[in-house]
């Protein structure tokens, strides 16, 4: 798309308010140079068609589309304050508080910062500490320039850690609505009216205390953290459902603080166990994070949180690179916002992974289904030698995901029935039932865990192609396990997945599709097709019945293909992953990834950024 003097037009003002009044912020240097990363940016943008692409920070599109539709909240915290002149966290316990350096030092202690502020109010008093946190987070000091750039997002809710006023200036200053500051339970009624839309204005949860309201206790020690999170439980039950069903970009914040992550957990959990996640909202968090190391994406994942890089900076003063770059990546999101790069359908992989993942879903799900309405059937075959012409219907009933055959088989894995479909042999009756299956893996897993699911993916023993098992485990009315019901499938009979693959190759990308072995279950990108193939061992078997994709060749393609290895390594924060994977200098890819409900499969839609 290219950018028209109107679309341009609130970033080349803000540069230019940035850049005229940077001596209205505590770092007016970053105030400057904020203003000529802008300016540069929209300099490029006119010369070319401007895409996601092009912005320097790694923007995820539905995060910018929270953003743009107001339905995110920005939360924010020290990190934002310290360049105005703000003690560190160590600063303050040792220069202010007098707490022994040994203590603040100390290995057990470094990261419970509750319980280093409960020993300095024993070394203060309570008293003495609240006026020293006044005296420190109060006074006269100016916003820095990324409250401004927060503020210039203009979103309906904020959050912040932080007990400084110095938001509150930046947005007052930009001449908005009213900024309503809630900090406990008695502060609700007005901000469900205006998050409702029954008034105007925007909420700041400072959900630890304000220095400017004198009347109430600002939140630090331990015991603090347990009066208030317990007496002011409506408020934060409202900031768990407004973290679910919201994007929440969390800028200057270290997730140290444990009332903070718990917030967020429950969130997650609420999501969690709602029986209709993949129809409801879900919680999108995402971190700005310094310092990303290989493994961190991995470690935010595991918290539920996408972890996103800030730019690379040269400031022309060293100490404020770490201020600089997130300014930079602020009004990369204010530019991408402006823009409405959100709207390039080329990079919504996010909105196609859900229309894709949901027909990976429905049948596989359906299949497991059908497989529970026999459960009494096959419990009655196992233990009264019952009828099974059943099976036959259910096997037809199945179709591809069964066209590898339909089995019961006892507490010892001994195969005590099963359907063939027309064209299977009756001789791989006989051979699977001399072999049993008690020592396949979705046997023992089915035998230690007792829920239906569907299988990673093993090499037939017929084929030798990668097939994979609906497995619905039979238990006895005590709850021990009594067997296993199981369909067999390979992806090849199942075209499902291929003619999605094969869309996806279309539009030039990757179909990502692996077990938790990381094993593909069919080439990411196309590189060989299926192969039909007869049963060795009865060679009135037509090739069409064995249809799939070599396992051999699908496990050395994993081995070899780094982005696949990427894919399966990482963790889904809650529902898609946000990925960028840097293989070169001139490679790097997008990627978008969720996990497959009752499988331990990982599907992801995968585009080069290289333009």
């Amino acid at each position: 798309m290219k950018t028209t003097p109107a679309q341009a037009a609130p970033a080349v003002l803000l540069a230019k308010n940035l850049k005229e009044r940077s001596d209205r912020f505590s770092d007016p240097l970053v105030a400057k140079e904020s203003a000529s990363w802008i300016d540069e940016s929209l300099k490029r943008f006119r010369k070319d068609e401007v895409s996601w692409r092009d912005i320097s920070t790694f923007w995820p599109p539905r995060c910018v589309q929270g953003f743009s539709t107001n339905n995110a909240t920005a939360f924010f915290g020290a990190g934002v304050s310290l360049p105005a002149g703000f003690p560190s966290w160590q600063s303050l316990l040792v220069d202010y508080f007098q707490l022994d350096r040994n203590l603040v030092d100390d290995e057990d202690l470094k990261n419970d910062p509750l319980t280093l502020a409960e020993l300095a109010a024993q070394v203060l008093g309570n008293e003495t500490l609240q006026q020293r946190l006044r005296d420190v987070f109060g006074g006269d000091k100016l916003p820095t320039t990324s409250h401004r750039l927060l503020a210039e997002l203009g979103c309906k809710i904020y959050v912040t850690t932080n007990y400084d006023a110095l938001f509150e200036k930046a947005w007052s200053s930009l001449g908005r609505s009213e900024l309503f500051i809630a900090t406990n339970d008695t502060h609700l009624p007005t901000a469900r009216e205006i998050i409702g839309g029954r008034r105007p204005g925007s909420v700041l949860f400072k959900i630890h205390g304000c220095v400017s309201r004198l009347d109430e206790h600002l939140i630090l020690t331990r015991r603090d953290y347990r009066h208030h999170y317990r007496a002011n439980a409506e408020f934060f039950n409202l900031l768990i459902e407004l973290l679910r069903k919201r994007h929440t970009l969390f800028v200057g914040f270290s997730h140290r603080d444990p009332e903070v992550s718990r917030l967020v957990d429950d969130a997650i959990h609420q999501f969690e166990n709602n029986p209709h996640h993949r129809t409801t909202e879900w919680p999108q968090f995402y971190s700005l994070q310094f310092d990303m190391r290989s493994h961190t994406p991995e470690i935010f994942a595991a918290r539920g949180i996408v972890a996103l890089t800030p730019p690379s900076v040269l400031p022309a003063d060293p100490a404020t690179i770490r201020s600089h770059a997130l300014a930079a990546a602020l009004s990369d999101l204010i530019l991408s916002k402006t823009l409405a790069l959100h709207t390039d359908t080329e990079a919504r992989l996010d909105v196609d992974l859900s229309s894709v993942i949901s027909q990976i879903e429905d049948p596989l799900n359906e299949g497991l289904d059908a497989l529970a309405r026999e459960n009494g059937n096959a419990l009655k075959l196992i233990h009264e030698s019952g009828p099974a012409d059943w099976l036959d219907r259910l096997q037809t009933s199945l179709g591809p995901l069964a066209a590898q055959g339909l089995y019961v088989a006892n507490e010892a894995g001994q195969i005590l029935a099963c359907s063939l479909p027309k064209g299977l042999s009756v001789a791989r009756k006989a051979d699977i039932t001399s072999r049993g299956v008690s020592e396949r893996p979705y046997f023992q897993i089915a035998n230690s865990f007792r829920k239906a699911f569907v299988s990673d993916q093993v090499a037939s023993l017929y084929n030798k192609h990668g097939t994979f098992f609906l497995c619905q485990p039979l238990l006895n009315p005590n709850g021990t396990f009594a067997g296993l019901m199981f369909a067999a499938a390979q992806i090849g009979q199942w075209r499902v997945p291929i003619e999605l693959a094969e869309a996806a190759w279309q539009s030039k990308r990757g179909f990502i599709l692996t077990d938790s072995n990381g094993v593909c279950l069919l080439p990411a990108f196309g590189e060989f097709g299926v192969s039909s193939v007869a049963w060795d061992g009865d060679s009135h078997e037509p090739p069409e019945c064995n249809a799939g994709y070599p396992y051999q060749k699908l496990l050395g393609l994993s081995r070899r293909d780094q982005l696949v290895r990427h894919i399966t390594k990482s963790v889904v924060p809650v529902q898609q992953d946000d990925d960028v994977l840097v293989l070169s200098s001139d490679s790097t890819y997008y990627t978008v990834v969720s996990e497959v409900a009752n499988t331990r499969w990982k599907l992801g839609l995968s585009m080069s950024m290289t333009k």
